[in-house]
């Protein structure tokens, strides 16, 4: 369909117009209307068949494009599928882990620590005893101050 003839052209262009040329046909049209020269009185259907020529360019990208999305989804479904029931599986297990675990005990007196007579003491247990020893002794002597003062007004 390389060397077509006015005659073929005109006829091909009628079938064309009429919507009865096959996929080879209309590519033979496209190609042939590509030419630099051409028969003066086909020089103006020239861009009508550039345009043409354009869309079914555009209409097979359109479907590689089509074509590569579907394999993209085919081959990276399994992967996203995966995926989303990893961080299902790892969001489920930390919500576990944190409902089910047991709370540790607050103790105001962890990290504290005491250097009586040169030695620290860092156990919180012996921290606190101390800590309370030392408020009631406090306190007592406070008592004894405010009694003396008392007594001497």
């Amino acid at each position: 369909m390389k060397d077509l003839s006015i005659l073929q052209i005109e006829t091909l262009m009628a079938h064309f117009f009429e919507g009865r040329t096959s996929t080879e046909e209309e590519k033979a049209l496209y190609s042939f209307f590509t030419q630099q020269k051409l028969p003066p009185e086909l020089e103006a259907y020239k861009p009508l068949f550039a345009g043409f020529d354009r869309l079914a360019v555009l209409d097979s990208n359109k479907a590689k494009q089509k074509e590569i999305k579907r394999f993209r989804r085919l081959v990276f479904r399994p992967f996203i599928r995966s995926l989303t029931a990893a961080v299902l599986v790892l969001g489920l297990s930390i919500t576990a882990l944190h409902i089910f675990s047991t709370p540790k005990e607050f103790d105001p007196y962890e990290g504290s620590y005491i250097i009586r007579n040169g030695v620290k003491i860092t156990d919180p247990k012996q921290v606190h005893s101390l800590l309370e020893s030392t408020i009631q002794q406090y306190l007592a002597f406070e008592q004894e101050q405010i009694d003396k003062y008392s007594k001497s007004r």
